[in-house]
């Protein structure tokens, strides 16, 4: 699928993180409703992927979002986007916007 399922912890704290800065794995614990100990443990697997970075200090750790969000990510085919939506990506014909194996027209 995509960085993180649509309701997943994951994808909750990478949509904070986009909407706040700076952060404390205390404070995003707090603002999700989780316990601090499952927020660092869910941070530290996140920065393993590359997803956050932490800047651990001896009494707090912040965290900083290492990458964006795009509106409406998270989303398949089977999730209610009309053919209109799925035909817009493809290119306004639905053969696609052309490229390198596209033949030139000069040709036809």
């Amino acid at each position: 699928m995509g960085i993180a399922e649509r309701h997943s912890l994951e994808r909750r704290i990478l949509e904070y993180l986009q909407a706040h800065y700076p952060v404390s794995a205390h404070q995003l614990a707090g603002e999700l409703g989780i316990p601090e100990k499952r927020a660092l443990m869910e941070l530290r697997r996140m920065a393993s992927k590359g997803l956050v970075e932490l800047d651990i200090l001896p009494d707090t750790v912040f965290v900083r979002c290492l990458v964006v969000l795009a509106k409406g990510a998270g989303r398949t085919e089977g999730d209610g986007a009309t053919e209109g939506q799925k035909k817009r990506y493809r290119g306004n014909d639905g053969k696609g916007a052309g490229g390198e194996d596209a033949p030139d027209p000069a040709y036809q």
